[in-house]
C-alpha cells in the first residue's frame, strides 16, 4: 500500500522479490526480519532452524538468534529453494536433508492465545474466518488453543540478550562513528550499552523455560497464528507501538531456535497479512510442505 512501511531489516530483498526484480530473496531473521516483510508484502518467508544454515561470513547482530532464510512470491519456489539449500547432496530430494524433514509434520495445529491477543481486531477476524474455512475444507486439520506463556517476560529477556550481543558486536564501531545510525537505532544501542553481565546472565536463565515450553508445544503439533498484528503500518503510525506488539509475536520462535514460515493467507483492509507456522527444530523442509498443504486447503490461489 502507498505510504506503508516495507518491513524489517530484510525489507530490501523482500521488496526486490515483491516487485519482480528477483525470484528469490536471501535474508536474515533475528527477531522477525524475514517474517515481517513477508507478511507486509504478501510473500512466502522462511526463517530456518537456528544453526541449521552456517553463518560464516555474515555480519552478526545477535548470534543466539541470528538465522538465514529466503523470501519468494510463491510456495513452490520456496519449497525448491529449501530443498536444494538444505539437502546434503544439493538434489531435489528429502532423502538426504539437513534436519528431520523427511517425514511430514502432523496435520494438527495449536493456536497460542497470548500471541493472538497481540493481534488487531480486523486481523483476528480474518484469521478466525480462515480457521473456520479450513475446518470446513475437504482436508480439515484440527485446531486447539494453548498458552504460549508470558510474552512480556519473553520479550524483556529476549531484548536483553539480543542487546548485549549486539553491543559486543557493534558497540566499538558505533563509538567510532557517531551519528552513523538513525535516532531510533542509536537509542536502542544506547540502552544495550548499559546491559551488565549480570543482567545478561539473568535474562539467559529466564529464556530457558520459555524455550523449553515452546519446544514441548511443537513436539506433536504446529503453532499457527497471524505473523504480525495487522497490515503494514503507514509511515505516520505509532511505529514503536507496532514494533513492540510485533516482536512479542515473532520473538518466541527465535527464543526457542525453531523454524517459522510466513504464508500470505490473509487480506485485511485490502492489504496482505501472513499466517505464521512454527514447528520442531530441523523440520524446515517439512514445514514448507505443510505450509503449501495449508494454502491449498485454504484455496489460497495459484503457485502452491
Amino acid at each position: 500500500m502507498v505510504g506503508a512501511l516495507p518491513g524489517g531489516s530484510s525489507s530490501g530483498p523482500a521488496s526486490a522479490v515483491a516487485v519482480g526484480h528477483a525470484d528469490i530473496g536471501l535474508a536474515t531473521d533475528t527477531a522477525g526480519s524475514i517474517r515481517v516483510p513477508a507478511s507486509y508484502q504478501g510473500l512466502w518467508g522462511l526463517r530456518t532452524t537456528h544453526d541449521l544454515v552456517p553463518r560464516q561470513g555474515m555480519l552478526p547482530l545477535a548470534q543466539s538468534f541470528d538465522t538465514i532464510g529466503w523470501l519468494t512470491r510463491d510456495g513452490e519456489t520456496l519449497h525448491r529453494v529449501a530443498e536444494w539449500c538444505l539437502s546434503y547432496d544439493g538434489s531435489f530430494s528429502t532423502e538426504n536433508v539437513q534436519g528431520a524433514s523427511g517425514e511430514d509434520l502432523p496435520w494438527r495445529f495449536l493456536v497460542p492465545e497470548e500471541i493472538l491477543a497481540c493481534v488487531e481486531p480486523s486481523t483476528r477476524e480474518a484469521f478466525s474466518r480462515l480457521l473456520a474455512g479450513l475446518s470446513a475444507s475437504d482436508d480439515p486439520p484440527t485446531f486447539r488453543a494453548v498458552s504460549s506463556g508470558d510474552l512480556d517476560a519473553a520479550f524483556t529477556a529476549f531484548r536483553t540478550v539480543q542487546g548485549a550481543e549486539a553491543w559486543r558486536n557493534d558497540g566499538e564501531w558505533l563509538r567510532a562513528h557517531p551519528g552513523a545510525v538513525g535516532p531510533a537505532v542509536a537509542e536502542r544501542f544506547d540502552i544495550a550499552s548499559r546491559i551488565t553481565a549480570a543482567d545478561e546472565a539473568a535474562a539467559r536463565e529466564d529464556l530457558e523455560p520459555i524455550a523449553a515450553h515452546l519446544t514441548e508445544l511443537v513436539d506433536a503439533a504446529v503453532l499457527i497464528f497471524p505473523t504480525v498484528p495487522g497490515p503494514a503500518p503507514q509511515r505516520t503510525a505509532d511505529v514503536d507501538a507496532v514494533r513492540a506488539a510485533t516482536l512479542r509475536m515473532t520473538a518466541p520462535a527465535a527464543i526457542a531456535g525453531l523454524p517459522a514460515i510466513s504464508v500470505p493467507l490473509l487480506t485485511v483492509d485490502g492489504a496482505p497479512v501472513g499466517v505464521c507456522l512454527v514447528s520442531r527444530a530441523g523440520t524446515d523442509i517439512a514445514l514448507v510442505r505443510l505450509a503449501r498443504r495449508l494454502a491449498e486447503a485454504a484455496g489460497a490461489g495459484a503457485g502452491r
